[in-house]
Parts: structure tokens; C-alpha cells; sequence
């Protein structure tokens, strides 16, 4: 079985925080030799997630926040000048911020063999 290396996953909220959140995780990636995930998740726009299929102005919504939320990360990404780290980056839409995380939590889950 390999072993993957670990990421540590920062939800990257535009409240505040996000920028000495990123500070924080880097030293602990450095320290454990991990990957850090910056994350946005937008709950103010969920509502374009149920309805993208049949609305044209939901898919547009959904993709104008995604694209939004993509450009916030680049910036925050590059405010850290730490190119000895691997920093990812991943954008959402969803209804709460727990089914976004929990969601983006369970594509890192492993996959067991059966």
C-alpha cells in the first residue's frame, strides 16, 4: 500500500483570517512534510448549485463565483513566499460551508481495495 503525503487543507474564507491561516499551515507543512490545500467554498451562491441544470442564469452565476473564488486563491497563494511548498488550490459552491468541506473532505478520503 503507498502512502500518500498528507495535506493539510486551509479554508480560505474573504471574512479574514485566511492569510495568517495560510502563514500557519506552511510552518506545519514544512514540519511534516505535507501539501497544503488552500480551499474556498461560497455558500452565499448555493442556490445556483440545485438549480444549474434547468437555469441558464444559475450556471452562469455558479461559474462567475467559481471563477471568482479561483482568482481570490491565486492571489492569496501568491502572497506566501514559499516556493518549497506544494500549494494546491480548490473552489466550490454548495449550500452550507460543511457539505462544501465534507465534500471536498471525502475526495482525499482513500479508497480502500475491496
Amino acid at each position: 500500500m503507498e502512502v500518500q503525503q498528507p495535506t493539510i487543507l486551509v479554508l480560505a474564507e474573504r471574512a479574514g483570517g485566511a492569510q495568517a491561516a495560510l502563514q500557519k499551515a506552511s510552518i506545519i507543512a514544512r514540519h511534516c512534510g505535507a501539501t497544503i490545500e488552500l480551499f474556498a467554498c461560497d455558500v452565499e451562491h448555493g442556490w445556483a448549485v440545485r438549480r444549474q441544470a434547468t437555469d441558464p442564469l444559475a450556471r452562469g452565476t455558479l461559474e462567475s463565483c467559481l471563477a471568482q473564488s479561483a482568482r481570490y486563491l491565486d492571489a492569496l497563494r501568491g502572497s506566501l513566499p514559499a516556493r518549497d511548498l506544494t500549494i494546491a488550490t480548490s473552489v466550490a459552491c454548495a449550500d452550507s460551508l460543511w457539505e462544501g468541506v465534507a465534500a471536498r473532505g471525502a475526495s482525499h478520503a482513500p479508497v480502500e481495495d475491496v
